[in-house]
Formats: C-alpha cells, sequence, structure tokens
C-alpha cells in the first residue's frame, strides 16, 4: 500500500492540476482498494481512515450514489492542506522557470531585431524570476547599461549576475562588474571583482580579468603586485595576453630594463589585436631610438602612427619628425 506521502504526491499529481503545455484540468480519477488495504483503513492505520469521521464516514461516500467521485472529493479534502501547498510550489517553480527562460529568448531576438528597449523589458522580467536564464539576463542588462553609460545600473546587474551557480556565467558577471567598477573609478572594488573571473571560468575570461585587475593594481599605485597579474594573463596565452605584454613592456622601461621592455613589447606586435600592436610598436620603436637605431626605430613608430590610438598615432609622428 502506498505511504502517506506517496498517496498525497499521486493525488496532487492528477486531482485538479492543469498541464502547462495544453491547459486541460485533470477533474475525476477512479480510486481501486483491495479487502487488505480497507481492513487497514477501517483500524485507522491508512490515510483512507484519517478524516474526522474516520473510515465509516469515508465508506458512505464510497457505496453512495456517485461512489468513486464523491470518495475522490473527500480525499481531496483531506489531503488539500498536505498536497495543495506543494503542488502549488511545483507548479510555481517550474511556472518561473518556464518565464525566465521565454522572456530571455524574447530579449535575445529583440536584441537582434535592434529593439533594445524591448529586449530591456523582456531581461527585466527573466532577471525577477531568480532563476538561471534570470542571471543571464542580469549580464543583458549590465550590457545596455553600460552601453547607455549608466555605470550605477550596471554595476547593479552585474552584481546581481554573479549569484549564478552558473561558472561560465559567474566569471563573465564578475569580469564586467570589475570593468563597470574601474570606469567609475572604484578600483580596489574593481581588483576585488576580477579575482573570482581570474580564479574559475573559461581561459579566456580568466586571462582578460588577469590583465584587467593588473591594470586596477597599477592604476592603485602597486606596480609589482600588477606585474604578478600581467603574467599571470601572459602563461594563459589567451585574451588579455597581448595586452598585459604591452604593460609589462612600460613597467620594464620605467624600471630600466631595457631588454625584457623589448621582450614583451615583441610579444604584443606578433599577436593579432589591433590595439597591442599599435603600443607595442611604440615601445618597440622607443628601445630602437634608445639604442640608437634609426632605422629600426622609424620602422616601429610608423607601425604605431597607422594605429586607432590617434592619441599614440600622433605621437608616434612626432617622434618620426624629430627622428
Amino acid at each position: 500500500m502506498p505511504g502517506k506521502d506517496h498517496l498525497s504526491d499521486f493525488m496532487k499529481s492528477v486531482s485538479g492540476t492543469v498541464c502547462l503545455l495544453c491547459g486541460v484540468r485533470t477533474k475525476t480519477f477512479w480510486l481501486v482498494m483491495d479487502s487488505s488495504v480497507v481492513a487497514a483503513a477501517r483500524a485507522g492505520e491508512s490515510p483512507y481512515g484519517q478524516s474526522a469521521g474516520g473510515f465509516d464516514e469515508f465508506s458512505r461516500h464510497l457505496t453512495a450514489p456517485g461512489g468513486t467521485s464523491a470518495a475522490a472529493g473527500l480525499l481531496r479534502g483531506q489531503l488539500s492542506k498536505q498536497a495543495d501547498g506543494r503542488r502549488r510550489s511545483v507548479l510555481e517553480a517550474v511556472s518561473d522557470m518556464v518565464r525566465a527562460d521565454y522572456a530571455f529568448d524574447s530579449g535575445e531576438k529583440a536584441m537582434e531585431a535592434g529593439d533594445t528597449a524591448k529586449a530591456a523589458k523582456a531581461y527585466k522580467i527573466s532577471a525577477g524570476t531568480g532563476k538561471p536564464a534570470g542571471y543571464r539576463a542580469a549580464v543583458r542588462l549590465g550590457e545596455l547599461a553600460a552601453a547607455a553609460g549608466d555605470s550605477k545600473a550596471a554595476i547593479k546587474w552585474y552584481r546581481q549576475a554573479t549569484a549564478t551557480a552558473e561558472t561560465d556565467v559567474k566569471a563573465v558577471a564578475h569580469l564586467y562588474l570589475g570593468n563597470a567598477l574601474r570606469g567609475a573609478n572604484r578600483l580596489a572594488e574593481a581588483y576585488d571583482a576580477y579575482r573570482p573571473a581570474i580564479v574559475d571560468g573559461p581561459v579566456a575570461v580568466r586571462g582578460l580579468a588577469a590583465c584587467r585587475a593588473g591594470q586596477a593594481l597599477e592604476n592603485l599605485g602597486r606596480p609589482e603586485e600588477a606585474k604578478v597579474a600581467y603574467r599571470q594573463a601572459l602563461t594563459l596565452g589567451t585574451h588579455g595576453a597581448a595586452e598585459a605584454a604591452v604593460d609589462l613592456g612600460a613597467l620594464a622601461e620605467d624600471d630600466g630594463d631595457w631588454a625584457q621592455a623589448r621582450k614583451f613589447a615583441e610579444y604584443a606586435v606578433k599577436s593579432d589585436e589591433p590595439r597591442p600592436v599599435q603600443h607595442g610598436a611604440f615601445n618597440l620603436a622607443r628601445y630602437w631610438e634608445h639604442r640608437r637605431r634609426s632605422r629600426k626605430a622609424r620602422k616601429y613608430y610608423r607601425i604605431a602612427a597607422r594605429g586607432d590610438d590617434e592619441a599614440l598615432a600622433l605621437r608616434a609622428r612626432a617622434a618620426l619628425r624629430a627622428l
């Protein structure tokens, strides 16, 4: 015979529930008991006989006109306090999950169509559920806020997203939170935000977080700690590695270690990232100028002069004219 919880779970699964997919409500069902169950019920040893009127009242409902339907109604009443609460919680959990996923997908489609207002509305619905898709939606909302120049809102959404249990999403949220805090000149908080992303997450995110952490530390006047973070990004050899090499080269030059400065600048110039290439070329030109090798210095100043960083390009052109 099923136990009390087992029966309750069965009852809630068939009585008065609505299918989330087709919308059909279950109204009645048949209950079958053999003689041993009846005997246990009479003795008060089963949930069937635990109503206020005991088994005799239950039996009257069972044998009355309309028999099993009336008995089913009585059982629903007996078990409603236990079953309905759990049923509601299960359905609410499922409904939240479905709503979170659907709203997030709607936001993604709106973004593809270029409708950021509609996307934000959908993402906010998803983000309010506390479900996995909701944390991904919070990252998207942070991105939209950052693009609009609203650092306060970006920080809020990214911080919310860091509560997810999904490792990859958590790492990205910490990276973006660090970027937003650094943009707001909250450097110590930014460094703290980057740290979890360095430790756990996709290697590309870890590398970029290490580089950004190094920049935050350098801005805080902690160059030796910054070097450690930069070298970690360099070791990972993915996103952030070339940029870290540029920054390590600049620090080496500040220390008067021109050999190290050249090494890091050459690493950056060989990358396929335009910004590190431009900055690495400028630093390499400075190295060759320091060595009084004007031809090589001109070669790398010309590369730097063609880069997208216009301020650095102007400095490279000025250095070319001075050679």
